[in-house]
């Protein structure tokens, strides 16, 4: 697949291989080979990257399973690997194209095309398939086993050729579909009832077209022990309407994109080779599917052509240039509708005949391409560029001419229409003759039949009365020479009596059978005279039903050339869209570093702002817890001066009582000579000084105190400014954090959107690249492939081809001569391998009920069942073919001695490749592990590559 975007943007690479757009292939020289024109016309067309060719080993694997059925055996895996001529794949496609198996498998690969697993009802699928392998083995044309497939013949007993119809019970409208499905490319079935709703391009005339070849077939089964019939009746016409917009019309048989067949008209009672009855198939004279059968085998329908030319590509390509492949229109167009073209003209040039076909696709490098894409180129947007504006060139002037084209569509279905309303009663008229035409011719048939059984009657009475009247002559002759008349004479009477009685039966037979002609004659002339008025009713209807045959002719010219047109519009788009993509991975893969390293540097400046915030929100801790304690020594300073204050104003106080005391104390004691109050004042004053000196002490330290709290009050006030601008700086910063973190998110975002766009595009490139095989593409084996790669691998077929071989020797050995002889050896060979696969076919068809879709629906969707899981889990026959015996898968696995030579075998003979260095590791390790248990080891190793997806898929 094509590689994926890492999500890890800084490594992103996207690498694209630029292509000028080229339209035309008339330089493509027609005498080289149909595969180098086939890459010559994808390379001229391509835009964008491209993956390289596989490896041998790949190559081997998908080559052996789109033309075998199967991978390929050890010994054809070792054989080219051992061989190193330059023209190794040429020589390999040439060897397996021209093996049994290749017939065996497309006769496989046909049948589940053809009748998506019906089968048993009629003709079993073996009887089909078998036919299917004889026609490959003859290199019989498609375009001729088509036509056999249409116009199978079953009067003779069964026809294996007539399954696809038998097998579909002969219903005209389920055969209309399919018809159009398998052999146009058209799944028209919603066109039965109005145009398609879905899909503009499908109109009921198409489907009425091929209805019309098929209307007039059923199914003939009188006697459920015997086979069954596929009858035609010689009449039928195949009127509609629409329910949707009340449109009437009816349509002669024709095929899509081609104008109606002209059908003879048979007189009436003319019109059969063998004409139907309850037990007999009917043939006309003209055959409506003997005509599709012509048109088909003509093989010039470009429907046709480009149908299975298509199928093919999609057999070995692993999808349609056109997918689904029953769905070609103009909404749905080909992936490179030049080499759709080419490949449709080239099929036709190869007289359909598909081997050779086969060769030059397999050959190809689209088909030898890988199915991823390296993306290690560089892109050029100049010239996407200009491809994008090429092709919305392009797309308008197709655009123009389809809307001109169905103008023109749309005035040639107003003359169609206008022609049916005008030809309507002469249509009716001619009708009614018809129909009592047919009447006379089934009286004229009664008539003939009821004469013919007199006439019958007649001649057996005639008989009767001739050998009567014999008889009666011999006796009486008799009687006359025995001279016996008398004994005679009662059985003479007798005879005479019955004689004359059987003359009277038959003369009254005769007037019967008289009656009956004239019944039979007039009948004629009724008969005569209704075709001569139907005969002039449709000579009437004749130039009327041209004029309608040339309008629808020159509609359906129209539609198709619309369509044609349309589909280079869908075209230009699908390719404008995948060119679009491819310039949005790249400018994607161009802004998505870019917009990483912006997204670096704004979630490096969130850091660095966040930080910076933070280191700001620190000191402003630092600040604040420091303020903090200053404004609580503010206030024990402040409680401690309100202390000092009120200690001073005590001592104030006291003081001043002291002054006081000690002035009226002296003057008390110098009024009163009193040498004791004397002492009490000097007491006094000793106090008085004391109070004075620690008031000086207590004023000193409140003044200390005051010049301290100024201190703080300072330090505070500093602090707050320090704190006013960390927090400006804080908020700065956070600012700045939040302004990159929005940034950043905006930025995720754009990486988010820019990641979303590169997905979406990654997606249309890959669907693109796959859809235009610039890659190959992932698809899931069939149910055959997987039964008989399982059983190539664990080594059941050439178990069984031993057997066969064995049982044919001992039945009739060879001469000493005989093994001596290649081609007898070979042959020999070739008829026990024939057996050991009709063997082995019973074990096939089990894969099928688990791993097929259901009869009669679409095969090649992938889908994984808890059934599956529990076959391979559970079921019995893989795992006793993974038991070691003789030189089976593990029988060989269990006599290597080293770990790398058991993981390159095993590797080999199951997944064609050689193994990692990892794997061998692994198996290594694995072997150590279970000790002693290997050979359960080495069934486990098995049964696991068996049962991988890697084994499940083709790529």
């Amino acid at each position: 697949m094509y590689a994926s975007p890492t999500v890890r943007l800084l490594s992103c690479r996207f690498a694209f291989i630029a292509a000028a757009v080229c339209l035309t292939t008339d330089h493509v020289c027609a005498e080289d080979p149909l595969h180098q024109r086939i890459d010559r016309v994808f390379n001229e067309t391509a835009i964008g990257p491209v993956a390289g060719p596989v490896s041998d080993l790949t190559f081997a694997r998908r080559i052996y399973l789109d033309t075998t059925g199967r991978i390929p055996s050890i010994e054809e895996t070792r054989a080219l690997l051992a061989d190193k001529s330059p023209d190794r794949r040429t020589q390999l496609v040439d060897r397996l194209l021209n093996s049994d198996d290749f017939s065996r498998h497309m006769a496989t690969v046909f049948d589940v095309m053809l009748m998506e697993r019906r089968g048993g009802k009629h003709i079993k699928s073996a009887e089909f398939r078998a036919w299917l392998q004889e026609c490959f083995e003859q290199d019989k044309p498609f375009n001729q086993l088509a036509a056999e497939l249409i116009v199978a013949d079953t009067s003779k007993g069964k026809n294996p050729a007539a399954a696809f119809l038998l097998e579909r019970d002969v219903e005209p409208n389920l055969l209309t579909r399919e018809i159009s499905r398998m052999l146009f490319g058209m799944d028209l079935q919603c066109a039965q009832c109005h145009d398609h709703p879905n899909v503009a391009d499908y109109k009921q005339e198409d489907y009425h077209g091929v209805f019309a070849f098929m209307s007039r077939s059923s199914l003939l089964q009188p006697d459920k022990k015997k086979p069954a019939m596929i009858s035609e009746s010689a009449d039928g016409v195949s009127p509609f309407k629409s329910v949707f917009t009340e449109r009437e019309s009816f349509t002669a048989p024709r095929v899509p994109g081609e104008v109606e067949i002209t059908e003879p008209v048979m007189p009436a009672g003319e019109e059969y080779k063998v004409r139907p009855t309850k037990t007999v198939a009917g043939a006309p004279k003209f055959s409506l599917r003997q005509k599709l059968a012509e048109v088909i085998q003509r093989g010039e329908n470009p429907y046709f052509r480009r149908n299975i030319a298509n199928r093919l590509w999609a057999q070995v390509m692993g999808r349609g240039l056109v997918h689904p492949v029953d769905m070609h229109h103009s909404s749905n167009p080909p992936s490179n509708p030049q080499l759709m073209d080419l490949l449709a003209e080239e099929f036709a040039a190869m007289n359909f005949q598909v081997k050779p076909f086969l060769r030059e696709l397999l050959l190809t490098e689209i088909y030898q391409r890988s199915h991823r894409i390296d993306d290690s180129t560089t892109v050029q947007q100049e010239a996407l560029a200009a491809a994008i504006q090429k092709l919305e060139q392009q797309r308008e002037a197709a655009n123009e001419e389809s809307a001109k084209l169905d103008v023109q569509a749309e005035e040639a279905l107003e003359l169609l229409d206008a022609a049916i309303v005008k030809a309507e009663p002469v249509r009716a008229a001619w009708a009614k003759a018809r129909a009592a035409a047919t009447a006379a011719a089934t009286k004229r048939d009664a008539a003939a039949t009821a004469r013919q059984a007199k006439q019958a009657a007649l001649t057996a009475k005639q008989n009767v009365a001739s050998t009567l009247a014999d008889a009666l002559t011999q006796a009486q002759a008799a009687a006359e020479l025995l001279k016996d008349t008398e004994s005679l004479a009662g059985p003479l009477a007798t005879l005479k009596s019955r004689g004359d009685k059987v003359t009277a039966e038959t003369v009254k037979l005769q007037k019967e059978l008289d009656a009956a002609t004239k019944a039979e004659t007039a009948a004629e002339a009724v008969l005569a005279k209704s075709n001569a008025a139907e005969i002039a009713e449709r000579e009437k209807l004749t130039p009327l039903k041209e004029i309608m045959r040339q309008h629808r002719a020159i509609l359906v010219k129209s539609w198709t050339a619309s369509e044609r047109a349309y589909e280079r519009v869908v075209h230009a788009e699908k390719e404008s869209a995948f060119v679009e993509s491819l310039q949005t991975i790249s400018e994607t893969a161009r802004q998505l570093p870019l917009t990483v390293a912006n997204a670096e540097k704004a979630q490096q400046q969130k850091l660095a702002a966040s930080e910076a915030a933070s280191a700001a929100e620190q000191q402003m801790a630092t600040v604040r817890k420091t303020m903090a304690d200053a404004e609580a020594t503010v206030q024990t300073t402040q409680q401690h001066m309100k202390q000092l204050a009120a200690q001073l104003s005590q001592r104030q106080q006291a003081s001043q009582a002291l002054s006081e005391s000690l002035s009226n104390l002296n003057a008390a004691a110098a009024a009163l000579s009193d040498e004791s109050l004397n002492a009490v004042a000097q007491t006094i004053a000793a106090s008085s000084t004391r109070t004075a000196a620690i008031m000086g002490q207590t004023q000193a330290e409140i003044d200390q105190t005051n010049q301290e709290l100024a201190n703080s009050e300072k330090q505070i006030e500093q602090l707050k400014a320090t704190a006013d601008t960390l927090q400006q700086q804080a908020d700065a910063a956070g600012e700045k954090a939040a302004d990159a973190a929005k940034q950043l998110d905006e930025l995720k975002q754009q990486l988010a959107a820019l990641q979303a766009q590169a997905d979406e595009s990654h997606t249309v490139v890959t669907e693109g690249a796959t859809n235009q095989f610039h890659q190959a593409p992932i698809e899931s084996l069939s149910a055959e492939q997987l039964a008989w790669s399982i059983l190539q691998t664990t080594g059941q077929i050439d178990i069984h081809i031993a057997v066969e071989l064995a049982k044919q020797n001992k039945a009739k050995p060879l001469t000493a001569e005989q093994q001596k002889d290649p081609a007898v050896v070979s042959q020999r060979h070739a008829e026990a391998k024939a057996a050991a696969f009709k063997m082995l076919q019973a074990t096939v068809t089990s894969f099928v009920a688990l791993f097929a879709a259901e009869a009669g629906q679409p095969q090649d969707d992938f889908f994984a069942t808890v059934d599956q899981a529990l076959y391979f889990a559970n079921g019995g026959p893989v795992r006793s073919w993974l038991n070691p015996s003789g030189n089976n898968l593990t029988g060989r696995l269990m006599k290597l001695g080293t770990p790398a030579e058991l993981a390159e075998e095993l590797y080999l003979a199951t997944l064609v490749r050689k193994p990692t260095t990892e794997e061998i590791d692994d198996i290594a390790n694995y072997l150590a592990a279970r000790g002693d248990a290997k050979k359960e080891a080495v069934q486990e190793l098995a049964w696991g590559l068996i049962t991988s997806a890697e084994f499940r898929f083709q790529y």
